[in-house]
């Protein structure tokens, strides 16, 4: 039995054929990379992974309709955490502190020459 890899047409009902040729090969990597996307079962989730363009001017919409409400429940929280907040900017300045005076000298150089 020897196979003539016309697969669309086989004359055999059960394949002869168990190696691949090097065409194949790069072929079916390049089919398994496209197709590699997992989606999500989620049905929103999936539509955002489908329609990224969409979903993106989707949320973009909704910001600019909502802006009023998110910016009070920043507020909200702000007054909630704020010593929370400003003890870990503390901590993360002093742990970068060498950075953020860089970049602080960095910023007033850019201003003189402006």
């Amino acid at each position: 039995m020897i196979c003539d890899r016309d697969c669309f047409h086989c004359q055999y009902s059960d394949c002869v054929n168990d190696d691949l040729t090097a065409e194949e090969l790069k072929l079916s990597n390049i089919r398994d990379k496209k197709s590699d996307v997992t989606l999500s079962d989620d049905y929103r989730t999936r539509w955002a992974q489908l329609n990224p363009v969409r979903n993106r001017e989707n949320k973009q919409n909704h910001y600019q309709n909502n802006k009023d409400r998110y910016k009070l429940q920043h507020q909200i929280y702000y007054q909630l955490h704020k010593e929370e907040l400003n003890r870990k900017r503390k901590e993360r300045y002093e742990v970068n502190r060498e950075y953020e005076l860089g970049r602080q000298k960095e910023y007033r150089a850019n201003m003189v020459t402006r």
